[in-house]
């Protein structure tokens, strides 16, 4: 398995019709390609979109210049071959050291699997040891 730290960004916007098209649109139209792109509705009329740019500084330049309100925050990307359970161990151990994951989102294609993590930002140099990285993150 490969196992990446990525930095992502929560935009806070409404939860409306065509928000993550817009989003989207402005991003491309300024060069700005992703890892990876989630959008969701939190609750009375707000929603979140979650960016993972390749590039976090042309990302945030966008941001800035349109005003979007982004909150940056630690995730992981695991990567690797795809068979039944591949994260079981991994879930297994995250959980025997008391770390609850915010997230998982994970998929597959063909042979190959890939998924992100997030925890809480308290948890973040925890879980990122469990996964076998150096610590301090920053």
């Amino acid at each position: 398995m490969e196992i990446h730290r990525e930095a992502y960004f929560a935009i806070s916007t409404e939860n409306r019709p065509g928000e993550l098209a817009s989003v989207t649109a402005i991003l491309m139209e300024a060069g700005v390609d992703l890892y990876g792109l989630w959008g969701y509705g939190t609750g009375h009329g707000a929603a979140q979109i979650i960016a993972i740019p390749h590039d976090e500084k042309k990302f945030m330049s966008v941001a800035k210049d349109v005003g979007w309100r982004v909150r940056e925050g630690v995730c992981f990307h695991v990567e690797g071959q795809n068979k039944a359970g591949v994260l079981v161990d991994l879930l297994q151990k995250i959980a025997a050291e008391g770390v609850n994951l915010m997230a998982v989102d994970s998929m597959s294609l063909e042979d190959h699997f890939g998924c992100y993590m997030w925890a809480e930002d308290d948890d973040s140099e925890t879980l990122a040891q469990l996964l076998g990285m150096r610590v301090p993150l920053a």
